[in-house]
């Protein structure tokens, strides 16, 4: 199974009344989350971050992640709806601006995580996340089984793509410049502290998708925010949904 994540950020420019220091947060929490077994597995050489990139060096690494069987996308930064265009919007770095809609090209099997604000414009206008940390008295899981799992599941999943928005159309995306993004972090704690039950983990492996992490997520996002940012998810209706955490 060949995979690859591509993590895109743009926390504002440093000095300005929208800079958000929580994205940054977002980078570190993602990638050390991917590396774990809890996630999967990643290796570094499968993980690329590009730090306020131009459109050019996006298109250049999704051209290579087109060639994966499964690839993830992730978005930290400020972006915003477009009515005109009726998609989220995202902004790459100070001077330019990537329509989400083309991060779905060419996926066979992909996953896309945008936290980001989604306010409605018709112009441009992320509690600290624990490192973490495997160690667990109780449990302990083995990062070459993970690694192996995780490939299985997503060789059970049929073609298809997921986006997970941080918040819904016409609303921001909330930032503590301690823990990173409400969604970021809400997302990547519950994957931490879910455990699945009854199960001999020596014999078997369990997953939790994307879709239900989302769902999780969503609960303590609401709370973040008072309510005022509400995660959205597109899906298909039914399915094996791609996993995003693994216990085996």
């Amino acid at each position: 199974m060949t995979r690859q994540a591509l993590i895109i950020s743009y926390p504002g420019e440093i000095g300005s009344k929208n800079y958000c220091p929580g994205v940054l947060v977002d980078v570190v929490s993602y990638k050390d989350y991917l590396k774990s077994p809890l996630g999967g597995v990643w290796y570094d050489s499968e993980i690329v971050h590009l730090a306020a990139p131009t459109v050019a060096q996006v298109k250049r690494v999704m051209d290579r992640l087109n060639s994966s069987e499964y690839t993830l996308i992730i978005f930290a930064g400020h972006g915003f709806y477009s009515a005109e265009h009726d998609s989220t919007i995202l902004q790459l770095n100070k001077d330019e601006i990537l329509d989400s809609i083309d991060l779905r090209e060419n996926s066979q099997k992909r996953t896309i995580i945008l936290d980001c604000c989604r306010e409605v414009h018709k112009e441009l206008l992320v509690e600290e996340l624990r490192k973490y940390a495997l160690a667990n008295e109780k449990y302990s899981i083995d990062p070459v089984q993970c690694r192996v799992c995780f490939d299985d599941a997503i060789a059970q999943c049929s073609k298809g793509l997921i986006i997970a928005y941080a918040c819904s159309k016409d609303e921001r995306s909330g930032d503590d410049p301690s823990s990173g993004g409400y969604y970021s972090f809400s997302l990547l704690a519950a994957c931490e502290k879910w455990i699945p039950e009854g199960l001999d983990l020596k014999k078997n492996y369990r997953t939790l998708s994307i879709v239900e992490g989302h769902d999780l997520a969503c609960l303590n996002v609401k709370k973040l925010s008072g309510g005022l940012q509400n995660p959205e998810i597109q899906k298909a209706r039914s399915g094996r949904y791609f996993p995003f955490a693994i216990w085996a």
